[in-house]
């Protein structure tokens, strides 16, 4: 039976490194695809590392209840680490609506662990009901929560570029301003194509420079962007604005056409943004057939990176709503279907 059993593991085990190695191939193609696969590896990971651990110490009752306990200290320091920087995220950029992202994501975990055991509690025939509505709740949960995860680890591969590629054009992406000036989130987009511009060769480089006006602005972020270049020591003539977009698809369309344009036979572009934002402007670089590009993303306060990173990570979902509309029906189907024949 054990040896059955250790068959199937090594067999599952070959399945993860072939996902690896199309997790790899999708991830040099800038593919959405490689949300759901890398989604896949963590799962079949932690089903590994968790058999082979009781292997090793021979399925040993202590060990597995340290483990079981080691993730919940897990759970518990994630849900106080998500409290924290939900409270200096409030403090810090105030109480807009999309600040609360991620204190909605610890209290959606806290719900879940305080109503696991009322399925114990109340009597028989109420209690398989609650059962499968907590399972179904809990399902969905981790489904959304896998891919928050699986976007995480890409993004950080993302915001990493071999300092050694040779880079034609910067193409900075802009995010607004604060009295007209380049705010700190955007010099730190600016900053990361910097430090890879300081490592190239002294071949001619441009900088393309995106962002129009917004409603509440008096100039176009890519003029307050080219003047922080300016004063950062890069000549004007390597520097390119781009004034119309207002959106980050919008960033990336009316580069590309201004790209186009240039006497530049396919030039390597590198992509700045920051590390919380870079893995949708790829997807959507992407989508928008550009060739020969790269990623960079400047490092963000820890404060704001998890709550933006989850609404970056909406979007994403966003873009492929379908498939995400077919996996909640279905699981609909299932809990519906689960409750009637109770």
């Amino acid at each position: 039976m054990n040896l059955i059993k250790g068959g199937k593991m090594y067999i599952l085990l070959l399945v993860v490194f072939i996902l690896l190695g199309i997790a790899y191939l999708l991830f040099k193609a800038n593919s959405r695809l490689n949300i759901y696969c890398t989604s896949i590896i963590i799962v079949l990971m932690y089903i590994l590392v968790s058999y082979y651990l009781n292997r090793l110490f021979d399925f040993n009752l202590m060990v597995l209840s340290s483990y079981l306990l080691l993730s919940i200290l897990m759970i518990i320091a994630f849900i106080l680490y998500l409290f924290w920087d939900s409270k200096k995220l409030l403090k810090n950029e105030g109480s807009r609506l999309t600040n609360f992202l991620s204190l909605s994501l610890a209290m959606w975990i806290v719900i879940l662990i305080a109503l696991f055991p009322v399925s114990f509690i109340v009597n028989n025939d109420v209690s398989k009901y609650i059962f499968v509505t907590y399972l179904f709740t809990t399902l969905i949960f981790t489904y959304f929560f896998g891919l928050i995860l699986s976007c995480w680890l890409l993004a950080i591969f993302y915001s990493t570029l071999n300092s050694n590629k040779s880079i034609d054009i910067f193409l900075v992406l802009g995010s607004g301003l604060i009295n007209n000036k380049v705010t700190p989130l955007l010099a730190s987009r600016i900053d990361a194509g910097l430090e890879i511009y300081q490592k190239q060769n002294n071949k001619q480089h441009l900088f393309l420079v995106s962002g129009g006006q917004g409603d509440d602005e008096l100039r176009p972020e890519s003029v307050a962007m080219k003047e922080y270049l300016v004063d950062k020591g890069i000549v004007e003539d390597e520097i390119i604005c781009e004034q119309q977009s207002k959106t980050t698809y919008e960033n990336l369309y009316f580069s590309k056409e201004m790209i186009e344009n240039l006497p530049l036979n396919k030039p390597n572009i590198l992509i700045c943004t920051n590390d919380f934002h870079i893995l949708r402007a790829m997807f959507l670089a992407k989508k928008l057939h550009f060739k020969n590009f790269y990623s960079v993303g400047g490092k963000t306060k820890s404060y704001f990176f998890t709550n933006a990173f989850i609404r970056e990570v909406v979007a994403i979902i966003k873009m492929d709503w379908w498939f995400h509309l077919v996996i909640m029906l279905a699981s609909i189907a299932w809990y519906i279907l689960t409750m009637v024949n109770i």
